[in-house]
């Protein structure tokens, strides 16, 4: 499920941006496929850096939102092999900051967090018991 939607890469881009980023066959359309595999990549690059302190599927808010759009939107540059502008390249940038800052624990979102490990989801050995020795005859074979 991406977090933004072909809406919200309208907002961010006029129509024929959209068209022209989009339509490789020049249909004259924007070609919603491209447009959505865009947002999946951009989603599924949010998830790698917010999945190991968020549940996933993340909430939609603003600051995801945004941050979806603006890689989405760099993304279909790329993929056109234009030249990106300033304000995309620094729009990516800043959403890949944010994202990083999420992931160090610099910047949080309000969301549900991954439950931390506690003590009792822990194996430990028992101190009473001997340590398994291993030596050379012991590892022959491996």
């Amino acid at each position: 499920m991406a977090y933004a939607t072909d809406s919200d890469l309208g907002a961010r881009l006029t129509q024929q941006k959209l068209i022209d980023l989009t339509d490789f066959e020049n249909t004259g359309s924007v070609d919603s496929d491209r447009a959505q595999a865009a947002l999946d990549f951009a989603s599924g690059l949010i998830d790698s850096y917010c999945g190991g302190r968020y549940s996933l599927p993340l909430n939609p808010s603003d600051q995801i939102v945004d941050a979806c759009v603006s890689i989405a939107v760099y993304k279909l540059y790329e993929g056109r092999q234009r030249v990106i502008p300033e304000t995309v390249k620094d729009s990516r940038t800043d959403a890949m900051k944010f994202l990083m800052d999420v992931s160090g624990g610099k910047a949080s979102l309000a969301q549900a967090t991954v439950p931390q490990v506690s003590e009792s989801n822990t194996v430990t050995r028992n101190h009473c018991e001997q340590p398994e020795v291993f030596d050379i005859n012991k590892l022959k074979g491996f």
